[in-house]
């Protein structure tokens, strides 16, 4: 029996064949997830609450579940509520403490039941925070991963995109001083020797004699009292409006797009169907349906993957509605359309936006909301404000009572 010697290249094939088997049959390791801590949506007073959203880009994977820690200075923030995503499959409100909400550190977990789904920028909770009473400080705004799992329960590496919040000055701190100063010097004093008696009055006349043998002489003087009266007056010039965060922040009666300082020269809205339906039940509990068009012209350059959009209804009572939805927040749909939805209703009700860009040039704007209060509407006249950027529509229109609820124009 003869064996027939093996070639050095067969012998090299086949030892490449086992490294290219072996190298298809190991785990791919996944790219890092990223995880993004939402910027604030403006610069909270004292007091005042405010929302970011924490989101998680996964790429290609699905992500099945997550175990997060917040951590952020309770000094200059705490925690009012947490809420899930815009994403649905994180949409229920993640697992927490409340007790914790003024600790620091607030640990909270989600998981989904999907091994496909969902994929790429994930939004998985919604925290609410309130900005300290007293406090010119400032406060990172940070996750901490302690687990983080794709739809098969294996582990994906993430790094950490964090945030940071400054506060706003006290109102309590007054931002105008004002000093004065007034005083007034009176003294009288008496001296009296054998021969001499003087008497000194800053307010009065003063008598000087002087007696010797023989001679006799007499002077007399007034003297005007003195008096230093100073006043030093500084004054700080009012806060400029900052668009975009829903108040009046110079204090002239206009919040944000109303307002000529962050729109100076508005186009006119033409609001084509509006309504407000009132759900069963009471309270707070009415949808809206909103449908104009911003511009005819001027407007086809606009990008809400570019530029915040925000969104006023203002009447005689306030604003019944205001928003702003940041720019991460909307998607591209189709050529010229972008698209925002929200199905937490987390911004101001509101759980879809469109803006469509016809070739014509004409800018077309949609949105929609639920679980808003009817009462609040119920005034004869409503302006309708849009504002992306540096740039607003707007325009006013007049309520009527329907059947069902409230419709305009």
């Amino acid at each position: 029996m003869f064996l027939t010697p093996v070639s050095h290249q067969v012998k090299q094939a086949t030892l490449f064949s086992l490294l290219t088997a072996l190298l298809l049959a190991s785990p791919v390791a996944s790219r890092a997830a990223d995880v993004f801590v939402g910027v604030p949506p403006f610069n909270p007073h004292p007091d005042q609450e405010f929302t970011i959203d924490v989101s998680v880009d996964v790429g290609t994977a699905a992500l099945g579940s997550y175990d997060f820690v917040f951590e952020y200075d309770p000094l200059i923030v705490t925690v009012v509520a947490l809420a899930g995503g815009s994403t649905p499959e994180f949409s229920a409100a993640p697992v927490t403490d409340p007790a914790t909400f003024t600790s620091g550190l607030t640990r909270f977990v989600a998981a989904q039941p999907g091994t496909s789904t969902p994929t790429g920028l994930v939004s998985v909770a919604t925290l609410r925070l309130r900005a300290a009473h007293f406090s010119l400080a400032g406060s990172n705004l940070d996750v901490r991963v302690l687990g983080l799992f794709d739809g098969m329960v294996q582990p994906l590496p993430a790094g950490v995109f964090g945030s940071s919040m400054l506060t706003a000055f006290d109102a309590a701190v007054p931002t105008t001083t004002s000093t004065t100063t007034s005083s007034t010097t009176s003294s009288t004093t008496s001296t009296t020797t054998s021969s001499t008696t003087t008497s000194t009055s800053l307010a009065a006349t003063t008598t000087t004699s002087t007696t010797n043998a023989g001679t006799s002489t007499t002077a007399s003087s007034t003297t005007v009292p003195t008096s230093t009266s100073s006043t030093t007056s500084t004054t700080t010039l009012p806060r400029p409006e900052i668009c975009g965060n829903c108040l009046d922040d110079d204090g002239d009666g206009q919040v944000d797009y109303l307002d000529p300082d962050c729109c100076e020269a508005p186009v006119v809205m033409q609001s084509t169907q509006g309504k407000l339906v009132a759900g069963k039940g009471s309270g707070a509990n009415a949808k809206l349906t909103l449908k104009s068009v911003l511009a005819q012209g001027g407007f086809s350059d606009l990008d809400p993957l570019a530029a915040d959009v925000t969104i006023q209804l203002h009447n005689a009572a306030g604003e019944p509605l205001c928003t702003t939805l940041r720019h991460d927040r909307w998607r591209k749909k189709g050529k010229k359309g972008f698209a925002f939805r929200d199905p937490s209703g987390s911004q101001a009700g509101l759980t879809a936006a469109d803006i469509k860009i016809l070739k014509s040039g004409t800018v077309r704007f949609s949105a929609a909301g639920r679980g808003l209060d009817l009462t609040r509407y119920k005034q004869p006249d409503m302006t309708v404000a849009v504002g992306i950027g540096g740039r607003c529509s707007r325009g006013t229109v007049g309520i009527r009572q329907a059947r069902k609820g409230l419709v305009f124009p």
